[in-house]
């Protein structure tokens, strides 16, 4: 895999490979040429993706050719640049996403595309799958129902044995991810929270790369330290910052006391706590519009940092309101029939909002948690929503 965050690959990065003679491996494979429409073509590239998924997740590179060695056959050693053709980039990738799409079950999540320009006008595509939590994936295409995996010799199809201790790990990822929010969160509610905060309701956010689970996910701690200024907490403050043994923690501070904090994990996991926005009037009600704003403008700013970082996708984002028992929310910017009603419930965990890639709509994947505090106040759904589904807060007309 190219040692560098996806998003900055760049045409000397791919140089570097053939200079340094990278030859492939588990995580790394070089092909000449994109896969073409036979029936062939699309059952290799099915079965290449498929096996970095099953394994270990990895880059496959399109547009660079491998050494020979004297019979004629490949080495793994890549050789030269020599660019995927003049083709419609977008149009192409759509071919291609057509195949996964149809042809991989269950579907792949988390795929991410990079056509880097290279020199004398070449393009090489960079594919990056990362280790699924969903796998095994089959290949379904043509009926073949095949299950395929990889090592650094290569891919190889999946015997009996492979595939019973797959399918028997299959939901362990999802289920490990959901206990580890479910004990912070508890955590929170009882108080233990990274710095001692005050017993007034809070708002909780987690962002979990998938590969926090199984440690194959971290972030260089110095990294983070180089642009922690980037980092805000869920106020959009930040006061002070502390190294600790978990990571970095930053927070902001009122009258010598902590009301907002954000811990960066060393696995990429980044769990945010404030404790001011949902009764900072005193009045019972949610600021509701405001929160959704600064909720959605931090997620956001959270995956970009995952990403610069180089923490591969997908992300689970989930979204809880701890302490909120007999609050409603401050609807008086907008004309309702019916008020709405009060929470019952001391906590609401929000249902997880998987995050693929950097080109995800952040706003559209975290409306069945803003839907569920709507419902929570007895209202049907979020009204911060237009028809097209974006939102847009209390401008919706």
């Amino acid at each position: 895999m190219i040692s560098k965050p996806f998003e900055s690959i760049a045409s000397e990065d791919i140089q570097a490979l053939i200079d340094n003679e990278a030859g492939e491996s588990r995580v790394l494979e070089y092909k000449q040429s994109l896969p073409g429409n036979s029936d062939d073509d699309k059952k290799e590239f099915l079965a290449d993706i498929s096996a970095f998924a099953n394994a270990s997740g990895g880059d496959l590179v399109y547009g660079v050719s491998e050494k020979k060695n004297e019979q004629g056959q490949n080495t793994g050693l890549p050789d030269k640049i020599v660019g995927i053709g003049s083709i419609n980039q977008d149009a192409e990738w759509r071919r291609l996403e057509d195949i996964l799409r149809t042809s991989i079950q269950p579907r792949l999540m988390g795929v991410q595309k990079k056509f880097v320009d290279c020199n004398s006008g070449l393009s090489v595509l960079v594919i990056r799958l990362p280790k699924s939590w969903q796998r095994p994936h089959m290949v379904t295409f043509k009926n073949l129902s095949r299950f395929y995996c990889r090592t650094s010799a290569g891919k190889y199809q999946m015997d009996v044995s492979e595939l019973r201790h797959a399918f028997l790990n299959s939901g362990s990822v999802a289920e490990r991810l959901r206990l580890f929010i479910g004990e912070r969160v508890s955590s929170i509610a009882g108080g233990e929270t990274r710095l001692s905060m005050p017993a007034t309701p809070k708002i909780a956010l987690f962002v979990l790369p998938i590969g926090a689970v199984d440690q194959t996910s971290s972030v260089d701690i110095k990294v983070i330290g180089e642009g922690i200024n980037d980092i805000i907490t869920l106020n959009d403050s930040v006061h002070r910052r502390i190294y600790n043994m978990e990571g970095v923690v930053c927070f902001t501070e009122i009258d010598c006391n902590c009301d907002a904090y954000v811990q960066i994990y060393r696995n990429g996991t980044i769990e945010s706590v404030e404790s001011s926005y949902l009764s900072y009037r005193n009045d019972g009600l949610i600021p509701i519009f405001v929160c959704e704003e600064m909720i959605l403008k931090t997620t956001k700013r959270y995956i970009e940092l995952l990403s610069r970082w180089g923490v591969a996708f997908p992300y689970y984002v989930v979204l809880s309101l701890i302490g909120v028992k007999g609050l409603s929310l401050n609807l008086s910017s907008r004309i309702f029939i019916e008020q709405p009603q009060k929470i019952v419930k001391d906590m609401l965990l929000m249902p997880e909002a998987i995050i693929e890639s950097s080109e995800a709509s952040i706003d559209k994947l975290m409306r069945p948690s803003f839907d569920m505090i709507w419902q929570a106040c007895g209202k049907r759904e979020c009204a911060s929503y237009d028809k097209d589904g974006n939102w847009v807060g209390s401008n919706r007309p």
